[in-house]
Formats: structure tokens, C-alpha cells, sequence
């Protein structure tokens, strides 16, 4: 599979739920049931189709990846799953 990296975001803060981190709060609790990580997110152009992949500095929340049809339905994702913004995202390729 060849790939071309189009866009990267080299380091964005995000906010993973994580119940397991403070479950000894009841679940009523005002506490945050949340860890912030850093993250490195970029948008492949692939033969057929786009991938966002994701790197993670938290051990707990390792990154991945995943194949988008279009090139806007893989920045609709990095936005919802990562609360990454359009005006976020740096060109690395023409």
C-alpha cells in the first residue's frame, strides 16, 4: 500500500474519557473522569481512499488508525474523535 502524507497535526492536547482512573468516585461524582495525552495526528492519501493515524505519548491510549473514503470524512473524524479544528492541521505535501 503506498501512502502520502498530506496533513499532520505534530502535537495536540485531548481528553480521553477514562472512568478506571478515578473509580473509586461514585459515578455522580463532580471529579473528572478523564486523562489529557498529547497527540500526533496525520491524514494519508492511500490508492484508494485516505487513513488518519494517530500516536499517543500516554501508554494508555496507544493511537491507531482509520481508512476514510474521502479526504473530508477524515477530517470530520480527527474532529470528533480528537476535537481537532481545521485551522489545526498543517500541509505537508502538495
Amino acid at each position: 500500500m503506498e501512502e502520502k502524507l498530506l496533513f499532520e497535526i505534530t502535537e495536540h492536547s485531548h481528553a480521553f474519557d477514562d472512568p478506571n482512573s478515578q473509580a473509586w468516585l461514585p459515578a455522580s461524582s463532580a471529579e473528572p473522569h478523564y486523562q489529557v495525552t498529547r497527540l500526533r495526528l496525520r491524514i494519508y492519501a492511500l490508492s484508494e481512499g485516505f487513513a488518519l493515524t494517530s500516536e499517543s505519548s500516554n501508554p494508555s491510549f496507544s493511537g491507531g488508525d482509520t481508512w476514510h473514503q474521502t479526504l473530508d470524512e477524515a477530517f470530520a473524524h480527527a474532529m470528533s474523535a480528537f476535537g481537532a479544528s481545521a485551522e489545526d492541521w498543517q500541509r505537508v505535501a502538495a
